[in-house]
């Protein structure tokens, strides 16, 4: 099993996979997990500022993501591969 997380495009060549996927995967999980909690339990949550929160979560996840994916692939020289 290969756990790696680059994916195989239909050329051969592996890709990464995309920061986008892992991100809203998150979001979803993390809606879900809230959601059950709050069916299973007795918290009280208010919907719109869990709703920020994971807006706010995932567009600084895709943010930085997007940063690191534009500016950290460069060798020693600055060079992009």
């Amino acid at each position: 099993m290969n756990d790696s997380l680059e994916t195989t495009s239909p050329t051969g060549r592996r890709q990464p996979v995309r920061t986008a996927t892992i991100v809203w995967g998150l979001l979803i999980m993390a809606a879900g997990i809230l959601l059950l909690a709050w069916l299973l339990t007795d918290i009280s949550l208010d919907p719109m500022a869990v709703l920020l929160g994971l807006l706010i979560g995932a567009g600084a996840a895709l943010l930085i993501g997007g940063a690191v994916a534009a500016f950290g692939k460069q060798d020693k020289a600055g060079n992009r591969p």
